[in-house]
């Protein structure tokens, strides 16, 4: 069960780790900029980030 609970953990911190890298982070601005209102503009964002 630790191992399982360890292993998601890892995951997850690996996984914000990389969403804030600058390269994610520009594609994402982009995306979020050229969407059509900040409804979906926060919606891409939280599906990409």
């Amino acid at each position: 069960m630790f191992a399982t609970l360890g292993g998601i953990l890892l995951g997850l911190v690996v996984g914000v780790r990389h969403a804030f890298e600058p390269d994610h982070l520009a594609a994402v601005s982009t995306m979020v900029t050229d969407a059509r209102g900040a409804r979906r503009g926060a919606l891409l964002g939280a599906v990409w980030g």
